[in-house]
């Protein structure tokens, strides 16, 4: 019973985020950095950090794409945000910008679990 309200409960809190005044769309970010950006992702880590704890508002969730050796790769960043314009100003302000070799943008659609 508590499983099944929590579960209503974040549907309505997540919809409700999504459906605010402005029409929102969650588009997933992902970085692709450069090779050999380790020691430049660490000068840049408290820079990066101040900024996506200014945006986030605007993150449902991200973390970091590792290798096959566990080295950091890349972002991946899911964003709710007005349109891919803001899509693309939130990957260009990113102190980490300048070390990304590639980036993709794609609308993101959640699926699972099911909301």
């Amino acid at each position: 019973m508590i499983a099944e309200l929590t579960t209503i409960f974040t549907f309505y809190v997540f919809r409700s985020y999504l459906y605010s005044n402005q029409k929102m769309s969650l588009f997933c970010v992902s970085y692709q950095f450069k090779a050999q950006v380790n020691s430049d992702l660490q000068e840049l880590r408290d820079s990066h950090q101040s900024y996506i704890s200014k945006h986030v508002n605007k993150i449902v969730f991200g973390g970091v794409k590792l290798d096959l050796e566990n080295k950091i790769a890349g972002i991946l960043i899911v964003i709710n945000v007005v349109d891919i314009e803001d899509a693309r100003r939130f990957i260009y302000d990113d102190p980490y910008y300048v070390l990304t070799a590639s980036y993709d943008i794609n609308f993101f659609e959640q699926k699972i679990p099911q909301i």
